[in-house]
């Protein structure tokens, strides 16, 4: 710890007297550091991991709705509805969804084209392969040209000592026969009734492309309930939707999620995210989306 400390002032030192630029170089250092610092803090921390899972089984009904938006090289609305089918238990769950999006361009007020329609059929399966390991997949097929045409995301987790998971899964995605894909990996750990986690995205379809950085924080409250912030820089996410986001050249992220059952039927998510992207060259823009989602435990 004492080394990690004094590596900590060296670099600060040399940042400050060669003067680096703060929104492009610096800033990315400064939040490597962060990170590591948080990482460190953690494994002192007492460990005392929960569950955090309900424990019995249920049918259930999913809908919900995901806007995102910008206005930069032009006003772009691109929104998503969904609604699907499903069980969920501790050990497998599944669920069959449908989502229609609906998508527009304007410059001017004039539209740059004819608003978009489409449909995308998505399974998602969770499965839990030992006592200490579970796995996620999900597949979603469209014929439309605001989806992928083909979208492929798993991940897999491994419970460590002293409250630490590790993961590392991997997307891929079919845009009208361009192919996207890239590999993740993230490290977890629970403390008390607090959650952490510092995920990397490691784009493979451009050499050149720089991995993202991701540092999520949840607090929950009975147990399954939880409020989560999370911050992050990097072209790369995990957003299911977008078709248009792998063209991105950076973005600073940040985003909070609030989960909370109603009585004992009913499970709602509420979140927002800012993101500021650079989308060309020097170009950069403000962006903006929402989600809310409804959960019904029919049993």
């Amino acid at each position: 710890m004492l080394i990690f400390f004094k590596l900590f002032h060296i670099k600060s030192v040399y940042c400050i007297n060669n003067k680096l630029n703060f929104k492009h170089f610096n800033m990315k250092k400064r939040i490597k550091w962060v990170l590591c610092l948080i990482l460190l803090l953690l494994l002192f921390v007492p460990q005392n991991i929960h569950s955090q899972v309900d424990t019995t089984g249920h049918l259930q009904i999913l809908t919900g709705y995901y806007n995102d938006l910008y206005s930069q090289p032009y006003s772009r609305n691109f929104n998503v509805f969904y609604g699907g089918f499903g069980y969920k238990s501790p050990n497998t769950s599944i669920f069959g969804k449908v989502n229609y999006g609906m998508t527009s361009k304007i410059l001017d007020g004039e539209y740059l084209e004819p608003k978009s329609y489409g449909l995308q059929y998505e399974l998602d399966y969770y499965q839990r392969l030992t006592k200490s390991t579970t796995s996620w997949w999900n597949y979603a097929y469209s014929n439309s040209t605001i989806f992928p045409d083909h979208r492929f995301m798993m991940r897999v987790w491994q419970k460590l000592p002293a409250a630490f998971l590790v993961s590392g899964g991997m997307s891929y995605y079919n845009f009208y026969g361009n192919h996207t894909h890239f590999l993740n990996f993230g490290l977890e750990k629970y403390v008390g009734k607090y959650w952490f986690e510092y995920k990397i995205f490691v784009p493979l379809y451009q050499p050149n492309v720089a991995t993202s950085h991701f540092l999520s924080a949840r607090r929950f409250f009975k147990d399954i309930n939880y409020l989560q912030l999370t911050v992050g820089y990097g072209p790369s996410d995990d957003d299911p939707w977008d078709a248009d986001n792998y063209k991105l050249l950076n973005a600073y992220r940040a985003g909070i999620l609030y989960v909370t059952n109603v009585g004992d039927r009913f499970r709602i998510r509420a979140g927002v995210n800012y993101m500021y992207e650079n989308y060309n060259e020097n170009d950069w823009r403000n962006r903006y989306s929402l989600a809310v989602g409804l959960t019904f435990n029919i049993n």
